[in-house]
């Protein structure tokens, strides 16, 4: 597991740019053991809030966005090697055509590997303006097919309202992007527990379209926002499965752990 930046502790201005390498993560192959990876010359502004995927084909993470020290950041860089194999970690900067996205930070995200597209929902510019519920792909994202370029959907369908601080998975079966819960408001007043679905969300194969997923019975907590207040969600492609834990809901933080069938 490899993780970028964040904020440095008790929430402070300061702005965090180190990469780290859990090795061992899931504990099958012996004991997880950090360690911190060492980095080109070159490399991105510190920074919190950003948007990061990884493309395992070619071991490249990719991160997108945040808030940096003295304010929003809409860059696109790429770190090869990210998980402390095959070489230096190398970070290279991208300057993708169209765009940028308005909403800079807490967006929810997805990767497809297989059309090397980048998808981001919702967010803001931090502490600025307005919440988004706008969505935007990211084509040519690890930057080794052609040159990467920013393009706006228009999914047809009534979608999210806007909302920061969702957390997404993607189907790679069916080119879905599964988007759950966030916050309504700037100020964790708004959360919500819904489940959306983004048909076509890679931006090809068709028009994309919402949907939103109705259940019943027991459910999750309205929960998610900014920052340290999201939750994390996985999905199981084979099972047609997303599994939720933790997160900010309004009576206070949580660890219960959630999971819901989400049909093709």
């Amino acid at each position: 597991m490899t993780i970028y930046g964040g904020d440095a502790e008790n929430c402070s201005s300061d702005k965090l740019g180190d990469v780290w390498v859990l090795i061992n993560a899931v504990g099958a192959r012996g004991k997880p053991k950090w360690e911190k990876l060492p980095q080109s010359a070159a490399r991105p502004q510190p920074r919190s809030d950003h948007a990061a995927i990884y493309d395992p084909v070619n071991n490249i993470m990719v991160i997108a966005g945040g808030t940096g020290t003295y304010g929003p950041l809409n860059d696109v860089w790429t770190l090869t090697n990210a998980n402390g194999l095959g070489g230096l970690p190398t970070w290279t900067q991208l300057n993708p055509t169209g765009g940028p996205p308005p909403s800079n930070a807490m967006r929810a995200t997805t990767y497809d590997p297989l059309s090397n597209r980048m998808t981001v929902f919702g967010g803001w510019v931090c502490c600025l303006g307005p919440i988004s519920n706008e969505v935007w792909v990211l084509t040519g994202a690890n930057g080794l097919t052609g040159d990467p370029q920013w393009v706006q959907l228009a999914p047809v369908g009534t979608g999210p309202s806007p909302r920061i601080g969702s957390t997404a998975a993607y189907d790679p079966l069916a080119n879905r992007m599964i988007i759950f819960g966030g916050d309504t408001e700037t100020g964790l007043s708004g959360q919500v527990n819904e489940v959306w679905v983004l048909n076509n969300s890679n931006g090809s194969g068709g028009t994309p379209q919402w949907d939103l997923i109705g259940f019943t019975g027991a459910q999750p907590a309205p929960r998610g926002g900014p920052g340290d207040t999201q939750n994390t969600i996985v999905y199981n492609p084979a099972a047609n499965q997303v599994t939720i834990f933790g997160g900010d809901t309004p009576s206070g933080f949580v660890n219960d752990t959630w999971a819901l069938i989400v049909p093709r």
